[in-house]
């Protein structure tokens, strides 16, 4: 928690440095996520396991319409990852190397309370995700297990926080923004023997997260 207010703190001072000049305005803006990192790591788990790195690098595009203080956004973000399920107290589980991939859409509003301050501004985004992991696992109490473990999990989501809009260059702009996110959705996970091919479980439960994060975009204006 200490990192992330420092984090924070630089990139709010930074802001408030680089907004020292007004810069024309443009409405439309393209542009990438350079980074989003969630400091309690993404919260999807695969058995005991996270499933992705806190920072995720490059992995979203980010569209925003502001020809007033109120203003649109879209956005889309995809990231793949493989881990290694470990577990310290469990010394007959299932072993192996798990591949993960998450989709998000997602389209929001923002505001600019402060007109004097309009590269200050309050934001929320809705989106919609779609999460998928699929593991070939061996062990359990006997040693004899060879399963494939597949998790689905289609859910909506919610973000709230604050950003700040930096000219860096000519139309060329940095947006840090800090948020809270909560998610919601609906998962299931099926195990599949691998030597006959049959399917010894399935079941469904629902997932909600509440998790701080922070992330950084990239834009373009014209």
């Amino acid at each position: 928690m200490l990192k992330t207010l420092f984090i924070t703190a630089c990139l709010l001072g930074c802001t408030l440095v680089a907004n020292a000049q007004d810069q024309p305005k443009r409405a439309y803006e393209a542009g990438i996520e350079v980074v989003n990192y969630t400091p309690s790591g993404n919260g999807h788990r695969y058995d005991n396991s996270p499933a992705n790195n806190p920072a995720q690098w490059a992995s979203g595009v980010f569209l925003r319409y502001t020809p007033t203080r109120f203003g649109m956004r879209l956005g889309g973000n995809f990231s793949r990852g493989t881990v290694k399920p470990s577990y310290d107290y469990c010394a007959d589980c299932l072993e192996g190397k798990v591949t993960d991939k998450e989709l998000q859409l997602k389209v929001g509003a923002q505001y600019a309370p402060l007109e004097k301050f309009d590269w200050l501004y309050a934001f929320t985004d809705l989106y919609y995700r779609r999460y998928t992991s699929t593991g070939d696992l061996t062990g359990g109490i006997c040693g004899c297990l060879d399963v494939t473990q597949t998790r689905t999990s289609n859910g909506v989501g919610l973000n709230v926080g604050l950003g700040a809009k930096i000219s860096v260059f000519k139309s060329v702009y940095l947006s840090p923004e800090v948020y809270y996110d909560v998610l919601r959705a609906r998962d299931e996970t099926r195990q599949q023997a691998n030597l006959n091919g049959s399917l010894s479980s399935t079941y469904h439960e629902t997932t909600t997260m509440h998790r701080p994060a922070m992330r950084l975009r990239a834009t373009v204006a014209f």
